[in-house]
């Protein structure tokens, strides 16, 4: 059971496993949910009482939001590691969120598992409403695990569009005649839109489609940018940790040493008097001796 010096604490008093990632970091910044402003923004457009598939555990945020404020009536949370799988699941437990659960997924099987005393039991999750996709879970490919789903035009997207491969995601969606319905940043809601086909594009068009297309990989290049300088800035912080404790052992350690030099001289110091004591005594007495033979060898 996670201590809870470890856990992380909501605005609404949910408790999370304090993970070293940017979404722990930018939660414990806020005090809130991960991307709060993003999950207002989008509340009115989900469904009441939906289906919804969580495709990367990571946003178990997310989830939780979704059972609490979206009224879902069942947030499927997807994860693969057996020690994240039990991360993740006792964060729902903790804050008794029943209708999340956790699966363990074998995608090309198309199986899915929850693990119950120990053991994996196979379950068919129900068919969402809404499927949620962030940067990882697209690059992971993931979306082609769920192409089938694609085919139902009742199933709404939300997709994370800094995602490195989002050209190759862009092509499969318009395949699907999946199309954005809003959008809020870098995250985007996609719904099935039967439309007639458009017109040929002319040269200023091809020229705005360009120049967004680079304003996409702007934003990608600079969504990498800030991941790895965060990235960086934990492992600095990590590390100056580490180097405030060193310092204060190697700062003991001095200390003990400079007092044990200091005890060594004092008694050097000690020792040296009575040397010289001693050798100021033994030379009066002889000269006390020599006086007093003298004296009697002298002639009457």
């Amino acid at each position: 059971m996670t201590k809870n010096r470890a856990l992380l604490k909501l605005s609404d008093n949910v408790k999370l496993n304090k993970n070293k990632d940017l979404m722990a970091a930018e939660m414990t910044r806020t005090g809130d949910y991960y991307q709060k402003d993003v999950l207002e923004a989008f509340a009115a457009f989900i469904p009441e009482n939906a289906v919804i598939y969580v495709m990367d555990s990571q946003f178990v945020s997310h989830a939780i939001y979704f059972s609490k404020y979206y009224h879902a009536s069942k947030v499927y949370l997807f994860e693969k590691n057996h020690v994240t799988y039990k991360e993740v699941r006792n964060d729902a437990k903790r804050n008794k969120v029943v209708a999340i659960e956790c699966l363990k997924p074998d995608w090309k099987k198309r199986r899915f598992h929850r693990m119950e005393n120990g053991k994996a039991v196979t379950i068919q999750p129900e068919a969402p409403q809404l499927i949620h996709l962030g940067k990882q879970a697209l690059e992971a490919g993931l979306i082609e695990s769920l192409a089938d789903r694609l085919d139902d035009s009742q199933t709404m997207l939300w997709l994370d569009t800094e995602a490195l491969n989002f050209e190759e995601v862009g092509r499969l969606l318009e395949a699907k005649k999946y199309r954005v319905f809003q959008e809020s940043g870098t995250n985007a809601l996609y719904t099935f839109q039967e439309v007639a086909p458009e017109p040929e594009e002319d040269e200023h068009q091809l020229e705005m489609k360009i120049l967004e297309r680079l304003d996409t990989y702007k934003r990608q290049i600079d969504g990498l940018k800030q991941e790895y300088e965060g990235k960086l800035a934990i492992i600095q912080a990590e590390q100056d940790e580490k180097h405030v404790v060193l310092e204060a052992k190697y700062k003991a350690i001095a200390q003990k040493q400079a007092k044990v030099v200091k005890e060594h001289q004092q008694k050097k110091r000690a020792i040296s008097k009575g040397n010289k004591r001693s050798k100021t005594v033994g030379s009066t007495y002889v000269g006390c001796f020599e006086c007093g033979t003298s004296s009697q060898l002298r002639p009457k």
